[in-house]
């Protein structure tokens, strides 16, 4: 991997590279080449120097880099790293329901498989089959702090909040679902978390506490691919859920196959989503 002057295009030494949200860094050497592993497959590397215009790449395994950096004419001015912003859009459809869907966030799926550099992650999602059934909700992570007590409180558990209604009034099928729940990594299996959830229930005419347990995962073929399950008991049903995600290729776009079951009904959800990336300087 190597630095180079865009107007010069001879090397840099002394670039500080940095992977986002670590401790991981090194300095490029007199030739402006570099070698660095990353902690994460997939994740971004900072590129700054006092006289430069930062810039930050996002990488995979394996990479090689020829990283070229803008001359910045005003030394008075410090360059400041804003994170990369980030859209997500998408469109799935419930094949057990016949309800078609649309998305929006700043990659609360993508996050299960690829990093996102966000404080909060959130999504929110609408279906509908527009003959009167139709279902929305919104999710928020919280994936980091800028307070040290609790970045340390909350070092292995990434907590949630969320919110889902279905309203299926052609199979008298009424759900509401308002909930908090987190994901705590394992210290043995470091591409595995547990999921815990609990929250508060209205099925039908019944309302219910309750929770679920479960797991979610990572495995690396060529791009990552996350999956996960879990099971839950509100006192007077059960539910289940399941899903694979992953990356097509090395694009920007993801699929997502998502299974739920809810007492006795059924939701199978086949979607596909695309992450916009605008990096800002």
């Amino acid at each position: 991997m190597e630095v180079l002057n865009e107007q010069l295009t001879a090397p840099i030494a002394g670039v500080f590279v940095e992977e986002i949200g670590t401790e991981n860094r090194v300095i490029s050497g007199i030739d402006g080449k570099f070698q660095k592993t990353t902690l994460n497959d997939t994740t971004l590397l900072r590129f700054s120097l006092l006289g430069f215009l930062s810039d930050t790449i996002e990488v995979t395994q394996d990479t090689v880099l020829y990283v070229v950096l803008e001359f910045k004419p005003m030394l008075s001015h410090l360059s400041v790293f804003i994170p990369p912003s980030r859209i997500s859009i998408g469109a799935n459809y419930d094949f057990a329901n016949s309800m078609l869907g649309l998305s929006f966030g700043n990659g609360f799926d993508e996050s299960l498989i690829v990093r996102i550099p966000s404080k909060f992650v959130y999504k929110i999602n609408a279906q509908t089959n527009f003959d009167g059934d139709y279902s929305f909700g919104a999710n928020l992570i919280w994936s980091r702090s800028s307070s040290l007590f609790f970045n340390r409180l909350l070092w292995r558990t990434t907590p949630s909040i969320g919110f889902q209604q279905y309203n299926l009034s052609s199979q008298d099928f009424f759900h509401r679902d308002v909930y908090v729940s987190s994901a705590v990594r394992t210290p043995l299996l470091s591409r595995t978390q547990l999921t815990f959830k609990a929250g508060y229930q209205t099925l039908n005419n019944f309302d219910n506490w309750g929770g679920t347990v479960g797991f979610r995962s990572e495995l690396w073929f060529g791009h990552s691919i996350g999956f996960g399950a879990s099971i839950g008991y509100y006192f007077d049903y059960f539910t289940y859920s399941a899903y694979i995600r992953g990356q097509i290729g090395w694009s920007l776009f993801y699929y997502q196959l998502t299974y739920d079951r809810i007492d006795n009904y059924d939701f199978f959800n086949v979607g596909l989503s695309y992450l916009f990336v605008r990096r800002k300087r």
